[in-house]
C-alpha cells in the first residue's frame, strides 16, 4: 500500500461510553476516514489497558491507572510525538506533536460530572503552566508571552 504525503492533519473527538463496540467501531472509522490524531474520553479498557488498537497505532494514557479517561491515539507514523508521563492522568493526557515543520500540543480531557469544575480548570491551568514554564523558564512572565496567553 503507497501513502501520500500529507499537507494536513486529520484529528478526532470522540466519547466511547467506555463500550467495546464503539472502540471496535473507532479502529474501522479512524482507518476509513483516514484521522490521524483521535482524542478519546470514555475509552473501553481492560485493567488499566486500551485493548484492540492495531500495534501501528501510538496510544497515549495514563498506564498506572486502572481507571482510564481520556487517551490520545496517533495512527499517522509521520507525526513526531513527545509524550512526557507527568503530563498523562486518568483524565487528561497532553502530548506533543511535531509534523510539517510546525509543532503542537494536543490535549485530550475528561470532565467528571461529579467533580466541581473549578476542579478540573485549575488541572488544565496547572498543565499548561508547567508547559510554559519548561519552555520559557520560570523566570518569565507569563502574561507577557507573544502567543495571547495570559493566566
Amino acid at each position: 500500500m503507497t501513502r501520500l504525503i500529507k499537507e494536513h492533519l486529520n484529528f478526532l473527538q470522540i466519547n466511547l461510553h467506555k463500550s467495546k463496540k464503539a472502540t471496535q467501531q473507532l479502529i474501522l472509522n479512524l482507518e476509513n476516514d483516514n484521522v490521524d490524531v483521535d482524542l478519546i474520553q470514555e475509552p473501553h479498557c481492560f485493567k488499566g489497558k486500551l485493548p484492540g488498537f492495531p500495534n501501528t497505532f501510538k496510544l497515549f494514557y495514563d498506564t498506572t491507572s486502572e481507571v482510564i479517561k481520556a487517551a490520545i491515539i496517533v495512527r499517522n507514523m509521520a507525526i513526531t510525538v513527545f509524550s512526557d508521563p507527568r503530563n498523562l492522568d486518568y483524565n487528561s493526557a497532553m502530548i506533543d506533536i511535531s509534523f510539517g515543520g510546525y509543532d503542537f500540543t494536543v490535549f485530550s480531557y475528561y470532565f467528571e460530572p461529579s467533580v466541581n469544575i473549578d476542579l478540573d480548570l485549575r488541572k488544565i491551568e496547572q498543565l499548561f503552566s508547567n508547559k510554559v514554564s519548561k519552555r520559557y523558564g520560570v523566570w518569565m512572565q507569563i502574561a507577557s508571552l507573544k502567543f495571547g496567553l495570559v493566566m
